[in-house]
C-alpha cells in the first residue's frame, strides 16, 4: 500500500482470499509493514490448475489486487 507520494504505508489492514483453486492461506488478513507491504503463505493443494488471490483493503476506495498461480 502505497501514499500518493509513492511511500510505503505502515499500519493497513489487508485482507487475503483464495478465488480460483484450492490453495490455503496461512491467515486471511495481513497489516503492512513501513514499506506498505503485507503477506501472507500460500499452501497449494494437490489439484492441478489455476490459482488467484485476491487482496484488497477497506483503507482506499476500491483498492484490490489480484495475483495468478498457473
Amino acid at each position: 500500500v502505497t501514499a500518493a507520494d509513492g511511500l510505503g504505508v505502515e499500519g493497513v489492514l489487508v485482507a487475503f482470499a483464495v478465488t480460483e483453486g484450492a490453495g490455503t492461506l496461512s491467515s486471511p488478513t495481513a497489516v503492512t509493514n513501513g514499506d506498505g507491504v503485507a503477506s501472507v503463505n500460500l499452501t497449494v493443494g494437490g489439484q492441478l490448475g489455476a490459482l488467484k488471490v485476491r487482496a484488497t483493503t477497506t483503507a482506499i476506495a476500491d483498492a484490490s489486487a489480484e495475483f495468478a498461480l498457473t
